[in-house]
């Protein structure tokens, strides 16, 4: 459980978010969810919803990254490297070559 410093710590950080980058981070989000609805021909299942979910997932992942000290980060660095050089072994050794692109996700 986080301690009530540690939540003040935290609160800081977000509060001390660059608003003029969030903000245009939410526009283009929010532009690039209406381009989807539009090319679904108004049906929101087809591409706006899961695009609404991943941009709320990519949000997300900004604030916990806005409230990780400098310090916190470098620890993780290593592991998050070591992770993609992994995902980047998986898609040549599992991957699918078809239409001249080598794809791992189904």
């Amino acid at each position: 459980m986080l301690g009530k410093t540690s939540m003040k710590r935290m609160s800081k950080r977000l509060q001390g978010m660059h608003r003029g980058f969030l903000m245009i981070t939410l526009a283009l989000v929010s532009l690039g969810l209406i381009m989807q609805f539009s090319a679904s021909g108004g049906d929101v299942r087809i591409f706006a919803l899961p695009q609404a979910i991943r941009a709320m997932l990519g949000l997300l992942l900004m604030a916990l990254i806005a409230v990780l000290t400098p310090v916190q980060l470098f620890r993780v660095s290593y592991m998050v490297y070591a992770a993609c050089l992994g995902l980047l072994v998986m898609v040549a050794l599992v991957g699918i070559m078809g239409l001249g692109a080598q794809r791992w996700v189904g």
